[in-house]
């Protein structure tokens, strides 16, 4: 590395095939930017995760930080993020501990900056080794996007009603964010000595933070120091299910989804917008 070079560690959560590629696909633009590429270093960091191969693929040199995760304990963190059990994703001693040698591994690498989605210890880590944080999220992490009923109450057409619906739903979201994630962050935070989160929605707030998606997919607004990006679209060539390749191709086939990103409301109206197509 020449001594005008500048590393960028990005951090994804490389269980996670969203935000994995995503990590991929900025790195991917900044080496073949004219002028990025002669600035800034690309380095990854994994804590576990079957997508580390992804990164593996595309040649961008990754270090597999400890402690690691098993398969046991993504599939527990998973099934917390989907809702489907309440619980904390890392305990108390495990956040330490993560921090600990994410904070070992920082100050070896000395980043300019560290780009994340959700590799939960990385907030408190960046504060204690001092490293800007950037945050690379949906609309729908933001806080007015919770507040207005997160996607679930717009068809309560009653605005009274829809508003105490609003509520309720931004407390459970607010709680199970805080219970699973949040708490035991900030008690590493005081561990550490370094300032907790207020909010689940402090949180997930970097000192930049990127929104992978256009500005009109749910309308919320967006706090100082975000920006819309644009989608961030896996540029690979993956292997589709078996139950895909034996759709007929008898009329032209369009893939639609939109993960986490949208509303319900604006899902059914860019379908609906296909009728009538052959």
């Amino acid at each position: 590395m020449s001594s005008s070079e500048k590393t960028l560690l990005f951090a994804p959560a490389a269980y996670n095939l969203a935000e994995t590629t995503r990590m991929i696909e900025i790195a991917k633009a900044i080496s073949k930017h004219e002028k990025a590429k002669s600035i800034f270093k690309i380095q990854f960091i994994s804590e576990g995760g079957k997508f580390e191969q992804l990164i593996h693929e595309e040649g961008f040199p990754l270090k597999r930080i400890e402690p690691r995760l098993t398969e046991e304990k993504i599939a527990y963190i998973m099934a917390i993020d989907r809702g489907e059990k309440i619980g904390a994703a890392f305990s108390r001693q495990e956040m330490i501990e993560k921090v600990e040698g994410d904070v070992a591994y920082l100050k070896q690498l000395n980043p300019v900056a560290v780009i994340t989605g959700s590799y939960a210890s990385m907030p408190v880590s960046c504060q204690v080794a001092d490293v800007p944080l950037v945050w690379t999220i949906q609309s729908t992490w933001l806080k007015s996007f919770f507040a207005s009923g997160a996607g679930i109450t717009e068809d309560i057409r009653f605005i009274p009603l829809k508003r105490i619906a609003d509520f309720v739903i931004f407390i459970a979201i607010w709680f199970w964010l805080w219970y699973g994630i949040v708490r035991n962050v900030n008690a590493a935070a005081k561990y550490f000595g370094v300032e907790e989160f207020k909010s689940v929605f402090d949180y997930y707030r970097g000192d930049i933070t990127l929104v992978a998606e256009p500005p009109d997919f749910t309308g919320a607004e967006i706090p100082p120091n975000h920006f819309f990006i644009g989608p961030i679209i896996a540029n690979k060539d993956f292997p589709l299910p078996e139950e895909v390749r034996k759709i007929p191709r008898d009329k032209p086939l369009i893939y639609f989804a939109m993960g986490s990103s949208g509303t319900p409301e604006i899902v059914a109206q860019i379908i609906k917008s296909f009728r009538h197509k052959p």
